[in-house]
């Protein structure tokens, strides 16, 4: 029984991650962020998750909670237990490693919304010096 417990937890901290900033934005470019506003991203990650793939923040006002690198919110944009939402994928599946259905999910929500979605962006890279990744790529 022990090890079971001890095997799942493993299993579950595994598919946690926390990038490095230019291990984040190479990460970003591959999933097909622009260089043009990457600075942007990597802010607004940086605000709403700390680069952290595995945080759920909430819960909100309304009761809804936010998941993963993005803080994508599961009231419009995902579903718990089963893919849906606007993103039609699942909350759980935004807090795992592989931020391939993040960054997707991300990119609808920004041409849909903008940057200004996004709260911790308006906080802390709105009008303000962004974070330089440009000795990540040299």
């Amino acid at each position: 029984m022990k090890i079971a417990l001890i095997f799942s937890l493993l299993v579950g901290l595994s598919q946690a991650k926390i990038f490095t900033r230019c291990d984040l934005a190479k990460e970003l470019v591959r999933k097909g962020i622009p260089h043009a506003n990457l600075e942007h991203w990597v802010c607004l990650v940086e605000a709403e998750s700390s680069r952290n793939t595995s945080v759920k923040g909430g819960p909100n006002k309304n009761k809804s909670f936010d998941h993963g690198l993005f803080q994508i919110n599961d009231r419009y944009w995902c579903k718990s237990g089963r893919q849906g939402g606007d993103c039609n994928v699942k909350c759980e599946d935004l807090r795992t490693d592989d931020i391939t259905d993040d960054v997707k999910c991300a990119q609808k929500i920004k041409k849909r919304h903008g940057f200004e979605a996004w709260y911790g962006w308006r906080r802390n890279c709105k009008d303000k010096r962004l974070p330089s990744v440009d000795n990540c790529f040299k």
